[in-house]
This record gives C-alpha cells, sequence and structure tokens, in this order.
C-alpha cells in the first residue's frame, strides 16, 4: 500500500471473491439484502454495513470492494456502505498500514 491508496484498507487476504460459497454468493445478489463486513485488528472493531444487488457477481479473483455508491463490478461486495476506507478510524488504519499485522474480516448476510 502507498500513502495515496486511500481506499485499501486490508491485503492478503485468504480467500477472494471466487472462494466464497455459492449460499454466500446466492444471498449478496438479493436486492436489499443486509451485508455487514467487519474488521478486527489489534484490539479495534469497525462494523461497515451495505446492502446486496441483483447485480453483484463476485467474479474478481482476488480484490472486494465495499462501496458508498450503487456502481457495481467483479470486484464489489456491498453497495450503499454506511462507511467507506476514509471514515474508519486513522488509529486503525496506521496499525494496517504494517503489510504483515493480522485482521480478522467477518462477513454476513442477513435476509
Amino acid at each position: 500500500m502507498t500513502p495515496r491508496g486511500d481506499c485499501i484498507v486490508a491485503v492478503r487476504a485468504e480467500r477472494g471473491p471466487l472462494e466464497m460459497s455459492g449460499v454466500f454468493r446466492e444471498a449478496v445478489k438479493e436486492e436489499g439484502v443486509k451485508i455487514d463486513l467487519v474488521l478486527e485488528v489489534e484490539g479495534f472493531r469497525e462494523v461497515v454495513s451495505g446492502f446486496g444487488s441483483p447485480d453483484i457477481t463476485l467474479s474478481h479473483p482476488t480484490d472486494f470492494v465495499v462501496r458508498k455508491s450503487r456502481y457495481v463490478c467483479p470486484r464489489t461486495l456491498m453497495i450503499e456502505a454506511d462507511k467507506a476506507a476514509c471514515d474508519l478510524p486513522r488509529t486503525m488504519i496506521g496499525v494496517l498500514r504494517h503489510p504483515y499485522t493480522p485482521c480478522k474480516i467477518t462477513i454476513t448476510v442477513a435476509r
């Protein structure tokens, strides 16, 4: 990551969009389904909430993107999110700047 990479939160994930279960992949395609992404790192915990869409494909091999807009591409995980990377606490982002800092990411879909 670089200082200009202000939309990047975490790198080196163990699983990408193509590796998500079929049940999960179908769930995020439901119009208006609520999706929560929880980031946990060194005592910090942030929840980002957004929505699914029939246009979400999860077809990118490595990248998940949370969007505040309704724009969808192969990297999109959720739309109309309540937070972007710039909305996360700067102290948390400071911890995540170290590329080998473990970060637990949990994604849930509520139908």
